[in-house]
């Protein structure tokens, strides 16, 4: 049966960056996104069928959407 989910949010992480970590001794030659802004994991569950997705945010996602 198809249904219109309805996501609800149940667990958000955030990995910080490799500044915030105050790993600066570490050499690294390509900064990629994620090392100099860090990433925001959340996980998404449907109310009415319970599939899960997972969202992955650049930098510190604090607020709900």
């Amino acid at each position: 049966m198809f249904h219109k989910h309805k996501w609800i949010e149940i667990a958000r992480t955030y990995s910080p960056s490799i500044f915030e970590r105050r790993l600066n001794k570490v050499k690294i030659d390509v900064l990629t996104d994620e090392l100099s802004h860090g990433v925001t994991e959340i996980l998404w569950e449907c109310a009415k069928c319970q599939e899960t997705k997972k969202e992955s945010l650049l930098g510190k996602e604090l607020n709900g959407r």
